[in-house]
């Protein structure tokens, strides 16, 4: 009886859609300028770090209230709260 051969699966690299990437690349973009022009002009008007961050940590909060799958943004904020506290 001939012995069976276990048969290789070709693993198939995923598809990129150049297009949505390059779309994905300038919405990062411009998301970060925006916030940094917000970081910008709280700070000229006399704001300090410490209401920037928590009114930036607000924002997000109710972003991710709202979202049907809140999980993933959860853990990346609890992930980030850990990191900054054992920063030092």
């Amino acid at each position: 009886m001939p012995t069976k051969r276990a048969s290789a699966r070709r693993i198939r690299a995923p598809k990129i859609n150049r297009d949505q990437a390059a779309i994905d690349a300038i919405e990062n973009a411009v998301a970060s300028a925006a916030i940094t022009g917000l970081v910008d002009a709280l700070r000229a008007a006399a704001f300090s770090d410490a209401y920037i961050a928590a009114s930036l940590l607000a924002g997000a909060t109710s972003l991710i209230r709202v979202m049907p799958n809140r999980e993933p943004f959860a853990a990346l904020l609890a992930g980030m709260a850990q990191e900054v506290t054992h920063v030092g």
